[in-house]
């Protein structure tokens, strides 16, 4: 049995260059693609309202949005389209691309999609009983990200006191206001956390949280997870190559259940002595990666393996008896 297309939605208000490029993709030789092209925004809500099984997006970037309208889009893997080539942005399509060079980048956008695989985009999450090795992890991390050249948001789901990175803010708009406008129960949408972000150098943007020390800390669990779903769309939503990094601090295990099932991937400390804490510690991390989902790969915090291949929660010891 053949493999099942791969089904590619391209957003276009050019309609011409649009249909023929969905129409020379489903015949390419040797490509297993179902494209489909839609040129209108009410077009558009009409096929995703009818269809959600999409592996790629194509959004041209005149393409007209609609608050809603984007805010699912954002859920999606996407290819970038241009009128204009950009040879500096090697993840954009643009109309003065040859087919191949098109098929080229689409086939790295699906494999790096792929079911099972870490997004290009990541949404990584750390976590540690030992402050001095999460801090050390996330400044290896940071150096890391800067010398490969990706863009590190960072996210300090922490005290403002306890933030492990050197960070230097001017004023400007803060995560205070969102968190207050969420708490009443509204809605937001992702852009309003980019101007919240500042960066700090080396590639480096940081949350500026404002108001008071804990006021992230001491938001309630909805608003937390509102806020950290935002953050992932925010991140897939960057024209490079990106991560965002959340820096769990001292939340309880319930709330961090919560919050991790949205993230890629989970960095966690399993403590190693016998004393009575860190047999505890370990008992209710092993229970904690036990019910991770399977989108989240679990990785063992390490300061100096920094690679996140993917490492199943299967080989992680059951809980010891305490």
């Amino acid at each position: 049995m053949s493999p099942s297309p791969a089904k590619i939605l391209m957003l276009d208000p050019d309609s011409v260059f649009a249909s023929r490029l969905t129409r020379l993709l489903n015949q390419a030789p040797g490509r297993n693609y179902s494209c489909h092209s839609v040129s209108a925004r009410d077009q558009a809500d009409r096929v995703l309202a009818r269809d959600k099984a999409w592996d790629l997006l194509i959004l041209a970037e005149d393409f007209p949005l609609n608050p809603s309208l984007k805010q699912n889009l954002a859920a999606y893997p996407q290819v970038k389209k241009t009128r204009k080539a950009r040879p500096w942005q090697k993840e954009v399509l643009s109309q003065g691309m040859r087919l191949q060079e098109v098929m080229r980048l689409l086939d790295q956008s699906l494999a790096r999609a792929a079911p099972g695989g870490i997004s290009q985009k990541p949404l990584v999450m750390v976590y540690s009983f030992n402050p001095r090795l999460r801090q050390l992890w996330l400044q290896n991390f940071s150096r890391q990200q800067a010398s490969l050249g990706r863009p590190l948001y960072y996210f300090p789901m922490a005290p403002a006191y306890q933030v492990s990175l050197p960070l230097a803010f001017t004023p400007g708009p803060e995560l205070s206001s969102l968190l207050l406008l969420l708490s009443t129960g509204a809605r937001s949408d992702y852009d309003a956390l980019g101007p919240c972000f500042e960066a700090q150098g080396r590639g480096l943007y940081a949350l500026r949280t404002g108001g008071r020390a804990e006021d992230l800390i001491l938001a309630d669990l909805e608003s937390q997870k509102e806020v950290m779903k935002l953050f992932h769309l925010f991140i897939g939503t960057r024209s490079e190559s990106s991560t965002g990094l959340v820096e769990l601090g001292t939340l309880p295990f319930s709330a961090l259940r919560a919050l991790i099932g949205l993230a890629d991937v989970f960095v966690a400390e399993m403590p190693r002595a016998q004393d009575y804490a860190a047999q505890a510690a370990r008992q209710e991390m092993q229970k904690l990666i036990a019910s991770l989902p399977p989108s989240v790969h679990f990785v063992p915090l390490n300061p100096y393996d920094l690679n996140l291949t993917v490492r199943s929660p299967s080989h992680v010891p059951l809980p010891a008896q305490l």
